[in-house]
């Protein structure tokens, strides 16, 4: 973030974009310690997929919030440079 400039909406979004990380840690702690006890059926797969799809959705969700908070901030040094 360029010092000196915020609005509420850099703020707003700079709170989403931690809570996004927030996630994205907790879902690949999820994945990291699923530790499954033979035998592995299909109820322990479904449950690997679901951490495995939580871990993508939460790193896409993370890199979009980070991505809009980027251009937003750009469009600070917009309005300044005019």
């Amino acid at each position: 973030m360029m010092r000196g400039v915020a609005c509420a909406e850099c703020e707003r979004m700079s709170k989403l974009v931690i809570e996004c990380a927030r996630r994205a840690a907790t879902a690949e702690f999820r994945l990291e310690s699923f530790f499954p006890e033979p035998p592995f059926g299909q109820a322990t797969a479904n449950d690997l997929h679901v951490r495995q799809s939580e871990v993508e959705q939460s790193r896409a969700a993370f890199a979009h919030a980070e991505r809009e908070r980027m251009e937003h901030v750009h469009s600070h040094s917009l309005t300044l440079s005019r």
